[in-house]
């Protein structure tokens, strides 16, 4: 399968090639509208075509309009780039309801997972300690995750010191993301005592 990325930076299609870590999807990146073109027509064909709102061009429409003039059908995921919410995998699955059943592979749980995964970690501006960081990249990657997993991750044991050293971590990354300290809505704390990151 292959995803072609219109994007600023080539950052975001590394991510998602290294995540996806499957060979059976390839991913190509065009950071102009000319490569756009190169490359689209190169590649035996595109099953994916992801449109970062960093390279929006004039002649865009135009060039779309080619592409599906010249090949079958393909799908167009846009992305907002000012808009991280809309990255929650969830989201990303509604924007990819419309696939058509042949080409399933883009509606899988773990595609999805990966792109918004790569997309955070592109374009999320937050600055994070390597520590609040390796936390974060946890709780993008999972749906939810304990204190115990969390303190593994760090420290390859658990404890109430390190249950105490996470909570204050915690703590600093919800300030980071401007989240409500009294009544989180970003970084939530599930009935089960789990941890959530809701972008």
């Amino acid at each position: 399968m292959n995803v072609l990325i219109y994007s600023k930076t080539k950052d975001l299609s590394e991510l998602l090639q290294s995540s996806l870590n499957n060979t059976d999807y390839k991913v190509f990146h065009a950071g102009d509208i000319g490569v756009l073109h190169l490359q689209f027509f190169s590649l035996d064909s595109v099953d994916l075509l992801i449109i970062c709102n960093d390279v929006i061009h004039s002649k865009l429409e135009t060039a779309l309009s080619n592409m599906k003039h010249h090949s079958r059908f393909f799908p167009v995921l846009c992305i907002d780039l000012e808009n991280p919410a809309s990255w929650n995998y969830k989201n990303l699955f509604t924007s990819l309801i419309s696939l058509p059943p042949e080409i399933p592979e883009f509606s899988d749980k773990n595609f999805l997972k990966c792109l918004e995964n790569a997309l955070n970690r592109t374009y999320n501006k937050v600055k994070f300690s390597t520590t609040e960081q390796e936390i974060v990249n946890l709780l993008f990657e999972k749906e939810m995750v304990s204190l115990e997993e969390i303190s593994y991750k760090l420290w390859n044991e658990f404890n109430d010191k390190h249950k105490k050293t996470i909570y204050a971590y915690i703590h600093n990354i919800r300030n980071r993301i401007n989240d409500d300290l009294r009544n989180p809505h970003k970084l939530i704390r599930l009935k089960n005592g789990n941890y959530q990151l809701k972008l």
